[in-house]
């Protein structure tokens, strides 16, 4: 006999028809450059992965999760009902829920936890944001929504940022009473919505230290010069960190440095 009955059917069937989800693509900025390198010298690689993925192999501030699975797995809970699912491969992950009330705020919170997981490591992200028709269990992840948000990572984003579907952004600065949606979304001075990383983490209790981190690391690949539009990124993310930074010292007693460059522009304080 084939298929099964009760609840466990209903829930394989509806799996299988696949439901309205919020889906995330996330990709790891320069990871696979450090794969390719510590693949020369063998005895690095578990280094990588204990950096990457959980352990002590570099220093971040106390208090700092250790095992960014840990961190995924406290966002799940039947209290959300929300059906959060996410999958890893290589150097890009998925995350996911259900298109209902919470779920795509949790798809946020999730990967603005694990942004700041892998900034305090000494890695960017960029990635898409789309809604639709989507499967996700564990590992397999199908549907158009997962192919919208992977080609918005690989066509729209260009910079490092998580671009949104005008529709989700829309309903997010539509909330009045969220209390970072201004921080949380901004609108690109090309027309598309992205998430707000270095701003909504720096008005965090650790915000002080993302910032510092961030302006670091920044200033390290400004340095390194490559091609335009490599540097093009660089630059572009350095204006995002400025204008956080002015932000967060505006509302929280803090001092943070900007990074003064004639090669990185300012920008409009406003959304």
């Amino acid at each position: 006999m084939r298929g099964g009955t009760g609840e466990a059917a209903k829930g394989k069937e509806s799996w299988r028809r696949g439901e309205s989800r919020t889906v995330a693509f996330v990709d790891i900025l320069g990871f696979s450059e450090e794969v390719k390198k510590l693949s020369r010298r063998r005895a690095g690689f578990p280094r990588m992965v204990t950096a990457l993925l959980g352990g002590s192999a570099v220093a971040v501030p106390s208090g700092d999760e250790n095992d960014v699975l840990s961190i995924l797995e406290s966002q799940e809970g039947d209290k959300y009902e929300v059906g959060l699912e996410f999958a890893f491969f290589s150097d890009c992950t998925y995350v996911s829920a259900r298109s209902v009330a919470g779920g795509t705020d949790k798809v946020l919170s999730v990967v603005l936890g694990y942004a700041r997981y892998l900034l305090m490591r000494g890695f960017f992200v960029r990635g898409g944001i789309a809604r639709g028709l989507a499967s996700h269990r564990g590992g397999l992840v199908v549907g158009p929504a997962v192919l919208d948000a992977y080609s918005m990572e690989q066509k729209a984003a260009v910079f490092p940022r998580i671009v949104i579907e005008d529709t989700i952004a829309r309903e997010l600065l539509a909330i009045a009473d969220e209390p970072n949606a201004t921080a949380t979304i901004r609108r690109g001075e090309d027309g598309l919505y992205f998430v707000d990383v270095l701003s909504t983490l720096g008005l965090r209790d650790d915000g002080e230290a993302v910032l510092r981190r961030a302006g670091k690391l920044i200033v390290e690949r400004l340095e390194k010069r490559r091609s335009l539009d490599i540097d093009a990124k660089w630059r572009w993310l350095a204006a995002q960190y400025n204008r956080a930074v002015k932000l967060v010292v505006s509302k929280r007693k803090m001092v943070l440095p900007t990074i003064e460059r004639p090669d990185v522009v300012e920008l409009p304080d406003g959304p």
